[in-house]
């Protein structure tokens, strides 16, 4: 997945271009992060999946659509809203980082280490833009409330606290107050850092995501 603060930046700079209004503004960017949210809900010991969160269970994730798994699977619930808008949105954003970055490293493990280093290194440097234009947001989304009502299916049967709990985590690693494992570093990293994942090179993958990735769901799903 990307570095979180990535879907955040993109979302937001999305949200601009949808007009929220504000309770519906947070929704967007609150449910844009907390699909990553399997590894936390496991620690607490909820029983879903990435791959679930994700919609390709028993699919090949370099293989699958499952922005479309997505929304075939929510055909069948009615209550249509800005949360399926959000998630629609994050797992385009996934797919895109999929065939642009992950299936150049996927069979090198040094590539894939000095990606490794160099997409926190970058997030980092995404992190300290972002939070000079919108540090009241921050704040904001760590005060944010759940509704369980509003909730897609996979995560009705989740407490509310358990779900506060996994998104301050995710907020807590996106501004750096946890860490993720270190990888390590050898003398052919910067070279391949350089080569490969360049900040420079991420902001131009960065771009090229929010221009191409739309919110142009297919007339079945309606907002």
């Amino acid at each position: 997945m990307p570095y979180s603060i990535i879907h955040l930046e993109i979302a937001h700079k999305k949200s601009k271009e949808l007009n929220l209004e504000n309770k519906n503004f947070l929704d967007f960017l609150v449910w844009n992060l907390i699909v990553d949210s399997s590894y936390d809900l496991s620690e607490l010991w909820v029983n879903i999946e990435r791959e679930e969160t994700h919609y390709h269970k028993w699919e090949n994730y370099f293989e699958v659509d499952f922005p479309v798994n997505f929304l075939e699977k929510e055909l069948k619930n009615t209550k249509n809203n800005y949360l399926k808008l959000w998630y629609y949105y994050h797992l385009q954003l996934d797919k895109f980082r999929r065939d642009n970055e992950l299936k150049t490293i996927y069979n090198d493990d040094s590539i894939r280490n000095a990606y490794q280093i160099a997409r926190k290194e970058n997030a980092k440097k995404d992190l300290k833009n972002f939070i000079k234009k919108n540090n009241d947001l921050i704040e904001k989304l760590y005060n944010y409330e759940f509704n369980i009502e509003i909730l897609p299916e996979i995560f009705k049967n989740i407490e509310k606290e358990k779900l506060k709990i996994t998104f301050t985590n995710i907020l807590d690693y996106m501004t750096l107050k946890n860490n993720f494992k270190k990888w390590e570093e050898n003398e052919n990293t910067k070279i391949l850092i350089e080569k490969y994942f360049s900040y420079e090179n991420h902001l131009k993958l960065k771009e090229k995501a929010f221009l191409e990735i739309n919110l142009d769901i297919p007339y079945f799903f309606k907002i």
